[in-house]
């Protein structure tokens, strides 16, 4: 892990192993401010590490380690050497196991861009929204009409409403759904007329065909009648 430069041990912010599940933020922070007993002791950060999952409107249970960033590296000293391996803070069983937290700088720089980000975001919203309150207090000029202020809380008119051209607008929608309609049954009346004529056709086409075979048949049927007629004769008859 050393041989990568990306990694150093922090001398401001320490890592707290072993500590109990009722264990919270203020607790922790409480707990080092304690020890290290000085006025001047400033901590950035104190947080203990929990799952993802919430309970009861709370995040889920403590991973059983945190961490504690202070500004100066005297108070985190002091602290690490109060507490480290200390059966009076927890129970004798439970002690507090610290060291010095190795960091990353690609993280931390991604950290610093991110907060910087959402501070420029806050202030650019601020801005807005001071400028917004301004221009609605202000009267606007547009389109020859003056804009009144907010301030008076005056209710708008509604436009007058010509009720002739309601009546006309309405008469009009129900010519054009009585000439949907009208069209509807036109076009359903024509295609029922082709589909028969096509049946028709068809009907008459079968008539033709079997009209066909059957004058067909009949000719064969001659035939063979006036053959066995002719060898009928041709037989010499029995005296």
């Amino acid at each position: 892990m050393l041989q990568n430069t990306h990694y150093f041990v922090s001398d401001t912010r320490l890592c707290v192993h072993n500590l109990p599940h009722n264990c919270d933020n203020k607790q922790l922070r409480k707990i080092f401010l304690n020890a290290v007993n000085d006025k001047k002791t400033q901590i950035i950060e104190a947080r203990v590490m929990c799952d993802r999952h919430k309970n009861d409107q709370k995040f889920g249970k403590s991973k059983g380690f945190g961490f504690i960033a202070f500004t100066e590296h005297i108070h985190a000293l002091k602290a690490l050497r109060q507490l480290n391996n200390n059966p009076n803070i927890f129970t004798s069983d439970k002690r507090p196991i610290v060291e010095f937290s190795i960091e990353n700088k690609v993280a931390l720089n991604k950290k610093k861009h991110r907060m910087n980000r959402n501070a420029d975001n806050q202030k650019n919203g601020r801005q807005s929204d001071q400028t917004e309150h301004e221009s609605t207090e202000q009267s606007v000029e547009y389109s020859g009409v003056m804009s009144k202020p907010n301030k008076l809380n005056e209710k708008i008119k509604a436009p007058k409403v010509n009720r002739k051209l309601g009546v006309m607008q309405k008469q009009l929608k129900t010519r054009k759904k009585g000439l949907k309609k009208n069209k509807t049954k036109e076009f359903n009346e024509k295609r029922h007329q082709e589909k028969v004529e096509k049946r028709n056709a068809r009907k008459k086409e079968t008539i033709e065909i079997q009209d066909t075979h059957d004058r067909h048949y009949m000719k064969r049927k001659n035939i063979f009648k006036d053959d066995n007629n002719q060898k009928n004769d041709s037989k010499p008859r029995a005296k």
